[in-house]
């Protein structure tokens, strides 16, 4: 926050708030919507009284004689000098009142920095309590700097009610408007509303909306309110918010805002549950109100073990807890993390502020790699070359997660004996495994040695912690809570606004059956599950949010309307999502979309996990101006964005998005990741006006249909991949789709109707599918046009052109490509050119990707539509600053 920001907050406050203590008083002054006008507003005991205005150096500049005074008054002076230190006194007989102040300017216009416009975000003609204000600003490059806002609401007699400021953190100039929220204190029935804005020159000025302001039907609720005696003002909250839902919902209140004091609600195990609620608002009324399902532990019934399993580095510095003695049992019994995607989660902790990790070997989130395997037929046996092995050959529930042989697939297995370095387990994995292959060992108390670790003796129920900051137990919590933390049930336009949603085993915020129901500017942090779901909901959705440290999936939409076809409408905007798959670490992507219809994904930044960033695509998604970069980091063989078995699909567009440092690790089978992967012939996509950067493989296409790729750029191939931009497998482009992966394709297209009346009209092409046509099996409809290809170091177009029926050949033709047999494939390469030469970003070295006019793409390729970079990523609003 800058100085200059407060400065000009408190000036106007100055200027609206009441300050004298003599019966005649100069409420507020502020400037006309008349030029060289300002009002000064009052109150006086007297019939009459005179008001005199003095410039910077004293000179009287206006006097005038108020009459009839009826207790309060309005007088408009006229302004010559916008000087600084203009001196007003208000004498009624009875006292004199006194405000020295900078003249305000009058209008709206400050030079030629203008405020040109106002609306609710929602578009409507009323403002109520909570909503968003918008304020839109001129373009010009000029235009000075936005230092403070403030809103200001009278009731109909001028009277202020309420004023609240907002100070940008960041400069403004580059941006159209700003964002405030506005909360209508509840006797507010209809009146005018003022936004004051501050410049850089510390001269406000100002606009006068003519909205109605709606009674904000409000029930506040702090922790430290009080359920019995609280009536739900401000000034007797209510302390939990299930009381406040239950008032809400049993005395029939509509439009009501429950509105969130900062501390922690804890919930009970049964969560929070709205069912059938109706226009309701969850709203945070500061910045660090949290629902949360964890459960405190006093920090001092904490103590420093002396157990000897500790090992040697740790001791004196690992604290144990009876959590047995509390009532807590059973929770070290077994502690899975994942098996083909599937988890089950025990218990969670936030220790000091941080969440904690069960205590394993390697530290910090790395894999050690198998140097031999012996055996995996009735358990798997593999040689290790770490030299701690004896301590896990004494413990009892230590357990094994590992890629055994594909990165795409992970397996969760139980060690059941150790000997010198040969370690078994008492289960085999799935695709049994491989020499090299990842693992890890974990919930083990001989490998606590790290700060953040934890660890429960299944057979005292006993919790060990080394504390991940500093040397003692400042702050413990712990979840047990294994249903979602919050629940939405069959209910109609219910906002959750602004709130930090944390810590449980299950779900964090459940959304079904339901229509209208966003979650706006919330954090939602440590899930054991999926962290928020949409199932079977229409105009849901969540914007502005960060998602981050989840066990699963940050986001699942479930909205299978396939035999209708309707659109969902579920959008997913302007989020950050990071850290999730933290468990689950291959089959949980950041939004599975489960094949839903209509899902609405913008201006997303995804970063920093194991895994796919968005999948399981459906009908109709629109995935657009997103960042993705380091997903992927574990898994291998996956794309940042990935479809399967997909025969069926129409209506998907990828567009101007960015994808960058997607590189996969040195894994035993297949380390390559992808951008946007289409895997087991998925088909009906649009991916176009992509800016694909360091990317191992920018497209992988196997063997689908109806697919357009175009008017991309890809650039900073990895050498080790030889820069290909796609990558065709065997059962794609270049062979008949086997029976194996044609098998699984007919069993996934059974489940949707596609010659029904829907289909025919929305995706006729579909409609038009020969299923048991052998040509059925080949790719068709494919199209690669006007993509750039730069700093590549190999040539695309001929790398395969001297044999065009190379059954596993990897690349692209340059003509129309032939299977085996001669076959056309329907295949076309159009103006994709290779452009080694300088690109023409704006300015590539600070990060902006928006091509310059002299571009020499534009005279490579005809057509080459320029890429918005400006809209990719994140934006600035009234939750993200």
């Amino acid at each position: 926050m800058k100085i200059k920001s407060i400065r000009a907050v408190a000036l106007l406050l100055a200027m609206l708030i009441p300050t004298s203590a003599h019966a005649v008083s100069i409420d507020r002054i502020y400037p006309d919507s008349e030029d060289n006008q300002m009002s000064v507003q009052g109150t006086a005991e007297g019939s009459k009284a005179s008001v005199v205005v003095k410039d910077a150096d004293g000179n009287i500049e206006y006097i005038n004689l108020i009459e009839d005074i009826d207790n309060a008054f309005v007088q408009k002076t006229p302004i010559d000098d916008y000087g600084q230190n203009m001196e007003i006194l208000v004498n009624d007989g009875t006292g004199i009142a006194e405000k020295t102040v900078d003249a305000p300017r009058p209008g709206n216009v400050v030079g030629e920095h203008i405020l040109t416009g106002m609306y609710v975000s929602d578009g409507g003609t009323e403002i109520g309590f909570g909503d968003v204000l918008k304020l839109e600003l001129n373009d010009n490059d000029t235009r000075a700097k936005i230092y403070a806002v403030l809103t200001a609401v009278y009731d109909e007699n001028g009277v202020l009610l309420e004023a609240k400021s907002y100070v940008p953190e960041a400069d403004t100039e580059d941006r159209e408007s700003l964002s405030i929220k506005l909360y209508a204190p509840e006797e507010i029935t209809a009146q005018e509303m003022k936004i004051f804005v501050f410049d850089e020159n510390m001269q406000p000025y100002f606009e006068t909306l003519s909205y109605d302001i709606k009674k904000g039907d409000a029930i506040y609720v702090s922790p430290k309110g009080n359920d019995e005696n609280g009536d739900g003002s401000a000034e007797k909250p209510l302390k939990t918010i299930q009381v406040a839902l239950n008032r809400v919902y049993y005395g029939g209140i509509e439009n009501a805002v429950i509105c969130l004091a900062d501390g922690e609600y804890a919930v009970e195990n049964s969560g929070l549950t709205l069912k059938g609620y109706n226009n309701i608002r969850i709203t945070a009324l500061g910045d660090n109100a949290v629902i949360t399902g964890e459960t405190n532990l006093p920090a001092e019934k904490f103590s420093i073990s002396t157990d000897s399993r500790i090992p040697a580095t740790a001791q004196g510095k690992v604290y144990e807890y009876n959590l047995g003695a509390d009532g807590y049992k059973g929770y070290g019994e077994e502690v899975l993390r994942s098996g083909s995607g599937k988890h089950t989660p025990r218990v969670s902790f936030n220790i000091n502020g941080e969440m904690c990790t069960n205590a394993r070997w390697p530290n910090n989130d790395e894999f050690a790699k198998v140097v031999s395997i012996n055996k995996t037929d009735s358990g798997l046996s593999f040689t290790t070359d770490y030299d701690g092995t004896a301590n896990w050959a004494t413990a009892d529930n230590a357990h094994l997660f590992g890629y055994w042989k594909y990165n795409w697939h992970e397996d969760t297995l139980k060690i059941s004996s150790v000997s010198g370095n040969t370690v078994v387990s008492n289960n085999t994995p799935t695709y049994n495994a491989v020499d090299d292959a990842w693992y890890f060992v974990y919930n083990l108390l001989e490998e606590l040695d790290a700060p953040g670790e934890w660890f429960i003796d299944k057979n005292t129920d006993k919790l060990y912690v080394y504390p991940p900051k500093g040397d003692s137990i400042e702050d413990a919590y712990v979840s047990f809570n294994e249903n979602a933390l919050i629940t939405l049930e069959k209910c109609q336009n219910v906002v959750i606004d602004g709130i930090k949603i944390r810590s449980g085993l299950g779900r964090g915020v459940v959304v079904s059956n339901s229509t209208g129901c966003e979650i706006k500017g919330c954090e939602i942090t440590d899930f054991g599950d999926n962290a928020v779901e949409f199932l079977n909901t229409s105009d849901c959705g969540i914007y502005s949010s960060d998602i981050h440290d989840v066990a699963q999936k940050a986001i699942r939409v479930s909205n299978k309307n396939w035999n209708t076809l309707e659109d969902s409408k579920t959008v997913i905007e302007n989020n950050k999502i990071f850290n999730y798959a933290k468990q689950a670490r291959a089959y949980s992507p950041a939004i599975d979309l489960d094949w839903s219809v209509g899902a609405y994904i913008r201006n997303n930044e995804f970063f920093d996990a194991t895994t796919v960033a968005v999948g399981s695509v459906g009908f109709t998604t629109l995935i657009e101006n997103n960042k993705f970069h380091d997903v992927c980091l574990d898994a291998s063989d996956y794309g940042a964005i990935y479809s399967y078995h997909w025969y069926t699909g129409a209506g998907n567009i990828i567009r101007n998005n960015e994808f960058y440092n997607l590189e996969g690790k040195d894994a035993p089978i297949s380390g390559s990741t992808v951008g946007v992967y289409l895997d087991e012939l998925s088909s009906g996509f649009e991916i176009t006006g992509n800016i694909f950067r360091n990317v191992d493989v920018p497209l992988l296409s196997n063997g689908g249909r109806r697919i357009k790729f175009e008017n991309n750029i890809l650039m900073d191939i990895p050498e080790k991949n030889t820069g290909y931009y796609t990558y065709m497998y065997p059962c794609g482009v270049h062979q008949y789709a086997g029976d194996t992966a044609w098998n699984n394709t007919l069993s996934f297209i059974e489940l949707f109707p596609i010659h029904s009346e829907p289909y025919k009209e929305i995706y006729p092409e579909l409609d038009a599918l020969d299923i048991e046509s052998d040509n059925a099996r080949y790719p068709a409809d494919i199209s690669y046009k006007n993509n750039v290809i730069h700093n590549h170091g190999v040539s695309f177009f001929d790398r395969w052109s001297e044999d065009k029926t190379a059954k596993y050949a990897k690349g692209i033709y340059v003509d129309n490509p032939v299977d085996s047999s001669g076959k056309s494939l329907n295949i076309k390469f159009i103006s994709n050119k290779v452009i080694n030469s300088d690109l023409g970003f704006v300015d590539e070295t600070k990060g902006n990707y928006n091509l310059r006019t002299d571009s020499p793409i534009y005279s490579e390729i005809s057509g080459f539509e320029p890429i918005d970079y400006d809209s990719i990523g994140t934006y600035k609003d009234n939750y993200r600053k």
